[in-house]
């Protein structure tokens, strides 16, 4: 193989695949590999035909093609002009003879192995003086993957021009009659590597070889099967229900000493197997009421109890939480009154509720509906939306005086406050009195700082008698 460097050159309609399968047709694939180089192109053109045999397999032209292969000098003196590549698989061991015959074009037919240069055949002209067919004949095993060129001769006159290849198997197929299960069709037949069997209709009737199978067929996909042997018909009720099979036959074991049973009389109970496939028991006890409406000692008939109805009005429990007075009806059935939920929890929740369960669910009021927390220390009450009513917390900051603490505190919706401590600095409005201070018990008191005469009273340095300022104060 020698490489090619030329411009990139697209070629319509080079090759024509005609494809020939045992079992249908199929569209050959192509595939192309091509990379930039100093501006121009090299491309390494194949043309994956998979397994396909026929004549022919492929036709084409070479015309604008490539130069991809020389000819080897053993089967040619030309050095080849145009040329088309194929990549083709083995579908079995055997000879297999690839042509040109039929084309215009003087072809040489090279083959290699696909992953190497290995040549394994080569032909330019199949009979001398003929100057268009050339043939190769190869044994190969199966899956051996070729690559087969169709070269052009190189006279100019004959370089370029259309081609067939085809591609014929000399080894006749196999016979195809040994196949997998009962469940193929016989005879097969061989699709090139293998022999193929068709899987029976679904239904067609088989013997999967066990006895303990019944209605055997095929299942359409190539198996055969049954329906297990059913050993569910024991001699009697004191014989286990389920036996096993063997070649074809059901055996059943005894049920234990015991085991309970039914010996025919409808009015015995607790009948129990004696261990040897015997069956027996003692009188049926009627106690056993269809509810709490019926009487609880019935009577048995043809091993049925029957139980007399309570009266009405006889108390009893219907199962339902919500109701109240449950009563019998006179007719078996207990009932009675539905619970009336109208207890909310709080004024932030309906009055109205509903049962479950046997206990009543209230819905919340709307948020901002209005309430009363029950606190007389909060105002502007409303509920929440979540059934909690709250409000704004009353703000204590008026003390009486200035020797009493500031915020206070409420209670009962009254605030209190507490007096400042002993000694606290605080102003008695007194101009005779000096060193005021808090007396620990809400009062603001200070030291007088001057006297005046008996009967008179000191305020703002004066002294006072009946309301008029007479004279001033004296220090004392």
């Amino acid at each position: 193989m020698k490489p090619v460097l030329r411009r990139a050159v697209l070629v319509s309609a080079l090759v024509t695949l005609m494809a020939h399968a045992a079992c249908g047709t199929e569209e050959p694939r192509g595939s192309e590999e091509a990379r930039d180089e100093v501006g121009e192109a090299r491309a390494a053109l194949w043309i994956d035909l998979a397994s396909q045999l026929g004549t022919p397999v492929a036709t084409g032209n070479t015309l604008g093609g490539a130069d991809e292969y020389q000819p080897p000098a053993s089967c040619s003196d030309s050095p080849g002009g145009p040329d088309v590549s194929f990549k083709w698989t083995a579908p079995q061991a055997g000879s297999f003879t690839f042509t040109t015959a039929g084309s215009a074009l003087d072809t040489v037919l090279h083959v290699y192995r696909f992953s190497t240069t290995a040549l394994l055949g080569c032909s330019d002209d199949v009979v001398a003086g003929t100057n268009f067919t050339s043939s190769v004949t190869l044994t190969l095993a199966a899956g051996d993957v070729l690559r087969i060129v169709v070269d052009s001769y190189s006279p100019p006159n004959s370089k370029n021009g259309g081609f067939k290849l085809n591609i014929a198997s000399n080894t006749p197929p196999p016979i195809c009659n040994t196949p997998p299960g009962a469940c193929h069709v016989s005879p097969g037949t061989w699709n090139g590597s293998t022999c193929v069997y068709t899987p029976k209709t679904q239904g067609t009737a088989c013997d999967d070889g066990n006895a303990c199978t019944t209605g055997d067929v095929c299942n359409g996909s190539g198996t055969c099967g049954g329906s297990a042997l059913a050993c569910n018909s024991p001699p009697g009720q004191c014989y286990q229900s389920a036996g096993t099979c063997s070649n074809g036959s059901c055996s059943y074991a005894p049920k234990s000493q015991g085991t309970a049973c039914n010996d025919g009389n409808a009015c015995t109970t607790g009948d129990v197997c004696n261990g040897s496939g015997g069956c027996g028991g003692s009188a049926v006890a009627c106690n056993s009421p269809p509810s709490q409406c019926h009487q609880s000692a019935g009577t048995c008939s043809n091993g049925t109890c029957s139980y007399t109805l309570k009266p009405t009005g006889t108390a009893c429990n219907d199962g339902n939480a919500c109701t109240t007075g449950d009563v019998c009806s006179g007719s078996g059935t207990c009932g009675g009154n539905a619970v009336v939920c109208n207890s909310p929890p709080g004024q932030c929740h309906q009055s109205s509720g509903t049962c479950s369960n046997g206990t009543c669910s209230y819905p919340a009021k709307s948020q901002g509906t209005a309430c009363n927390d029950g606190n007389a220390c909060t105002t502007s009450d409303v509920c929440n939306g979540g059934g909690t009513c709250g409000g704004n917390a009353v703000v204590c900051n008026s003390p009486p005086g200035q020797c009493y603490d500031n915020p206070g505190t409420c209670s009962n919706g009254t605030c209190s406050y507490a007096p400042s401590g002993l000694g606290e600095s605080c102003d008695d409005n007194d101009a005779c009195t000096v060193a005021t201070q808090c007396s620990g018990n809400g009062d603001c008191v200070g030291t007088v700082f001057c006297q005046c005469p008996a009967g008179m009273g000191c305020s703002n340095g004066a002294c006072y008698l009946d309301g008029e300022p007479v004279l001033d104060c004296t220090p004392p």
